[in-house]
């Protein structure tokens, strides 16, 4: 008897998920179906030497159907090539397309730092956004970036899309644990600083947080600066001292000397820390740790300039 009584439960919860996951089969299938039926829309519409290069069906704005897609423009002799992304919403069982930007190089999704970041409510506000790899084909520091999107009201919205033409976003990372994640903004400005060479150049990272309703810049207001975001940049002055650490007494001179150094102030700057990031800098900067007399006017050069640029002219 209590064999039957174990049993009859058993059985009802084995025919439950029988059940469900039939359903669940068969709206994944008919997702399929409908995806590649407006897929077929797509390519039919498609005028010759375009193709599709990728797509997602998604409902990005909890109420309509999205087809994101990115289109291939190729040359007949494959010398030239362009992509664009190209959003659809379906009305009344057809798409319609209704936003497009183009660019050299367009995919789906984070390609600079492997998060594998698409699609996700990045910013926690209920709406889907989706992140998309741009690339213009040059060589330089903002020729590569990541552009973010979401659908709200029938429109297809950019965060950030105002940002300088020295400034691209480069990474999505939550850097305070709180949900939200912050947009990792790379500051090109000082490509190509002092003549020093490329990949010597300084660099720094600048942080937008979501708040009241928009990415702002964290160290708008340098006097506080949240603590985790301090950690950040203590990270990244960390690792360039290690770097400055492992140089060879002759490396030490170098462009990427200099690099590294005016790299370490910029960090303290961003932190909020302008005094002791001076301080630091000046260190490393002091006329012994140069053999050459090159590389101590060039160090005396920088020291001059950076004074200028941020204690000596009025600030705005």
């Amino acid at each position: 008897m209590q064999k039957k009584q174990v049993l009859v439960p058993v059985l009802i919860l084995i025919g439950v998920v029988v059940v469900l996951s039939v359903i669940s089969l068969l709206f994944r299938n008919r997702e399929i179906s409908t995806r590649e039926m407006f897929q077929k829309e797509i390519v039919a519409n498609l005028k010759e030497g375009y193709s599709i290069k990728d797509a997602i069906f998604e409902s990005l704005d909890n109420k309509n159907q999205q087809v994101i897609t990115i289109i291939r423009w190729e040359a007949e002799n494959k010398t030239s090539q362009q992509d664009s992304l190209v959003v659809y919403e379906l009305k009344d069982r057809k798409l319609a397309d209704f936003y497009s930007t183009s660019e050299w190089v367009l995919d789906l999704g984070n390609h600079l730092n492997g998060d594998s970041i698409i699609v996700t409510d990045i910013n926690k506000d209920g709406l889907k956004e989706f992140v998309v790899t741009g690339s213009t084909g040059g060589n330089c520091w903002t020729c590569t970036y990541l552009r973010i999107f979401q659908v709200k009201g029938h429109q297809v919205l950019e965060l950030l899309p105002d940002l300088p033409e020295t400034q691209v976003i480069f990474g999505i990372k939550d850097l305070d644990f709180d949900g939200l994640k912050e947009l990792l903004v790379l500051d090109a400005q000082w490509e190509f600083y002092m003549d020093l060479c490329h990949a010597c150049s300084p660099s720094v990272s600048l942080i937008y947080k979501w708040e009241k309703d928009r990415y702002q810049e964290i160290s708008v207001d340098k006097e506080q600066v949240d603590i985790e975001f301090s950690l950040y940049y203590d990270e990244q002055i960390k690792e360039l001292q290690e770097e400055i650490k492992e140089m060879s007494e002759d490396e030490r001179g170098s462009d990427y000397y200099m690099g590294r150094v005016i790299s370490i102030f910029l960090n303290y700057l961003e932190k909020g820390e302008k005094e002791k990031g001076w301080e630091v800098f000046k260190n490393y900067m002091a006329e012994e740790n140069f053999k050459e007399k090159g590389f101590k006017d060039m160090a005396k050069w920088i020291t001059d300039d950076l004074r200028k640029r941020f204690f000596e002219q009025p600030q705005t």
